[in-house]
């Protein structure tokens, strides 16, 4: 168990005990006495120090764990801000930076990777050139680049939408806290 943070609780606007306060999966590392563990969650290897009281057995299933966090967040999407979406509910997520969004839509630019994996992936804009090559690159490569966009209409945004205001490192690599949200969808992820 690990309690909301006040910033949490904030940003949420939600009571601390309407917030879900489960972490895990998580391996005991350590025995700290006859109650009290040292454990590591395995999709971010943060340690924490918990009594037997605070933990549960963790059950796999078929179904990826639930998320520890609110995905998405109640802040509305402007120009600018990065999302996770897919094509269809059951296809593979893409990132994206929202160019527009108005009552009818979302117009997005598509961001790709060639890493299948999550923690490692370099994200840039994807660009079509004139041979139907796809290029991945932060700025137009040639004038005659065409940018890989698309739209949502804001009726299926909870549907398409896995998670908002994601940030990118200055490497183009998803940030540790943006990783984290995607992280149970790591087998998820489109690539080019």
């Amino acid at each position: 168990m690990c309690p909301p943070t006040h910033v949490q609780i904030q940003r949420t606007g939600r009571r601390s005990n309407h917030i879900v306060a489960w972490r895990g999966p998580c391996r005991v590392s350590k025995l700290l006495s006859t109650s009290s563990y040292e454990v590591i969650e395995e999709c971010s290897g943060r340690i924490f120090q918990r009594t037997i009281i605070n933990m549960r057995p963790f059950r796999a299933s078929k179904d990826p764990p639930p998320p520890h966090h609110d995905l998405l967040s109640h802040a509305a999407l402007h120009p600018g801000t990065i999302i996770a979406v897919r094509d269809t509910p059951d296809s593979p997520f893409h990132l994206a930076k929202v160019l527009s969004a108005d009552e009818i839509q979302l117009r997005l630019h598509y961001l790709g990777t060639t890493s299948p994996t999550l923690a490692t992936a370099v994200f840039r804009l994807v660009w079509i050139a004139p041979d139907g090559k796809t290029v991945l690159k932060d700025t137009c490569p040639a004038r005659h680049h065409h940018a890989v966009t698309g739209e949502i209409d804001t009726a299926d945004i909870p549907d398409l939408l896995v998670a908002s205001h994601l940030t990118l490192t200055t490497t183009g690599r998803l940030s540790r806290k943006s990783a984290r949200l995607l992280f149970h969808l790591r087998d998820q992820l489109h690539t080019y």
